[in-house]
Order: C-alpha cells, then sequence, then structure tokens
C-alpha cells in the first residue's frame, strides 16, 4: 500500500483487491492502516471484495463518477460508512455487470 501512495498518478486509482475478504484478512489490515497514516487518500467506492482509493484531493471528481455510474444504470447501491468516511457501496447481480454495461473492469 505504501509504494501504491507513493507511486499513484495524480487522478490514479488505488484498487484493493480481496478488501474484506474472509482468507486474506491481512489485506483489510494493511488498507485500514494505510488510510490511518495517510490521510490525503480516502475511498470512495467498496464492490464486494474491492476498495478504491484515490487522493482526496481528487475526491469529488470519483464521488460524481460513482453517483453516475449508479444513476445510469438498474445497479443498487447506497452510501455507507467505512472508517468515518461516507463512500458509495455497489452491490453487483452477477460477476462482470459493470463491465458490460459501461466497459469497465470494476
Amino acid at each position: 500500500m505504501r509504494l501504491a501512495g507513493a507511486i499513484v498518478a495524480e487522478q490514479g486509482v488505488i484498487i484493493a483487491d480481496d478488501y474484506f475478504n474472509i482468507y486474506w484478512p491481512d489485506v483489510t489490515t494493511a488498507v485500514n492502516d494505510f488510510l490511518k497514516e495517510r490521510d490525503d487518500f480516502a475511498p470512495f467506492l467498496i464492490t464486494p471484495g474491492k476498495l478504491y482509493i484515490c487522493q482526496k484531493k481528487q475526491l469529488g471528481l470519483y464521488e460524481e463518477f460513482a453517483a453516475a455510474l449508479t444513476a445510469r444504470s438498474s445497479i443498487k447501491s447506497r452510501v455507507v460508512d467505512l472508517n468515518r468516511e461516507e463512500i458509495s457501496a455497489i452491490r453487483l447481480s452477477r460477476k462482470g455487470e459493470l463491465r458490460q454495461k459501461f466497459g469497465l473492469a470494476i
């Protein structure tokens, strides 16, 4: 996570795979530790098994993206509290739904 935080582009996104995966608990621990250490990063979206993180100065851009993504489709979403940060949570009805609808690999 520290390496990702050091090299991510200004408008880049860090995607933490296996976040909240019961078989990989150290991923969740590492991501949470990173977010505590680096207050210049914030999560903006969570999907089953993935957490999307951007630099806080880009947070508005990615929050708009997440809102637009759910507004344009029948994808179920809600706002959740994660470590005192409100983020969009998307629940996919089937694997690959976002890729099929929007050409995204989320």
